[in-house]
């Protein structure tokens, strides 16, 4: 199977950072065979029974032939001098910052085959070097993970990785990465986090934790006196939505110009670099409290609000909806 112009632009790119001993073809290979592997090792296992009672022989079966490996060669006699000690320890070293690099770049590879692309690419090669040097420090696999996000977005949305959330990584130790991404299921399509009281209730956090955030430059507005303006993307009435998983926000109004707010905290642009690291979670009661909280906003006198299921119901062209009716009483309705 050809590859797609993201995983081509990125065997060149890794290539040419390490040369020719650089084996991202294997690396790349390495990820897409993972599953290919499984399977060749149980029909493996299912041909050696076979053999053994005469249904196969060993010309059309698949056996997997294991290395010998011998025993552990006797240990150097004698003390090692301190030049062999710091040969020794360099070469250690050195070989665990070559393992590092080697899993940032599969866990790479593993994305963009998951995410190919033939756009036409231009690799900011400088920003590649610059990642491919903090993965040698990177031993810890959830951290490699991200880091492998990283080094895929620099071919499939280089508008996306910038120095700055390379700075911010390189300096994220493992509990600073799971405090960041408790925040990053409550990021909503418009770029902000609402400040909605379940929200407190959801992370577990309170005041202390948003000021850290704010600290850490991904959001603003921590102590809460800001709020987001929604316009309106209709000049005949007022039509606003909010995306979240599958599920899409919708706020009517027949006067066009109507003034629709939402107390959030704002995501800077290098807090959408970090929280889109994360794995996708969505939380469906945020969402509610969230719809709630713009219908009973006293100056949101009249405005319709309706949660959308934004998935295609099996039999119907339709999509299911539910109208808030107050804020007390939700009732799920069909278009």
């Amino acid at each position: 199977m050809a590859w797609s112009n993201a995983l081509e632009t990125f065997v060149k790119v890794i290539d040419n950072q390490f040369g020719r001993f650089s084996n991202a073809s294997l690396m790349l290979k390495d990820a897409k065979a993972k599953a290919e592997a499984m399977r060749i090792e149980a029909q493996g296992a299912y041909d050696a029974g076979q053999i053994l009672i005469g249904n196969k022989t060993l010309d059309n079966a698949i056996i997997q032939v294991l290395p010998i490996i011998d025993e552990a060669p006797d240990q150097p006699q004698g003390e090692l001098t301190a030049e062999q000690r710091a040969i020794a320890r360099l070469g250690h070293q050195e070989m665990k910052k070559d393992r590092n690099i080697q899993e940032v770049v599969k866990y790479a590879a593993e994305e963009l085959l998951a995410n190919p692309s033939d756009k036409a690419i231009e690799v900011d090669e400088d920003l590649v070097a610059r990642i491919l040097d903090e993965a040698q420090f990177i031993s810890k696999q959830s951290i490699q993970q991200l880091w492998g996000k990283i080094l895929s977005r620099t071919i499939l949305m280089p508008e996306d990785t910038s120095v700055d959330l390379i700075d911010f990584m390189r300096r994220l130790t493992n509990a600073r990465a799971e405090e960041v991404a408790s925040l990053a299921p409550f990021v909503l399509s418009d770029g902000s986090i609402a400040n909605v009281p379940i929200l407190e209730k959801v992370i577990g956090k309170g005041i202390s934790y948003l000021l850290k955030m704010e600290h850490l430059g991904l959001i603003a507005g921590a102590n809460g006196h800001l709020s987001v303006t929604m316009p309106s993307s209709s000049t005949d009435s007022f039509l606003a939505r909010i995306f979240y998983g599958d599920r899409m926000i919708s706020i009517e109004h027949p006067d066009a110009t109507k003034h629709i707010t939402l107390s959030a905290y704002p995501v800077t642009e290098l807090g959408k670099q970090v929280f889109g690291l994360n794995e996708e979670k969505f939380d469906y009661d945020y969402l509610e409290a969230i719809a709630l909280a713009i219908k009973e906003n006293p100056s949101h006198t009249g405005v319709t609000v309706i949660i959308y299921d934004t998935r295609k119901i099996p039999g119907d062209d339709t999509r299911k909806k539910l109208i808030i009716e107050s804020a007390r009483e939700v009732s799920s309705k069909k278009t």
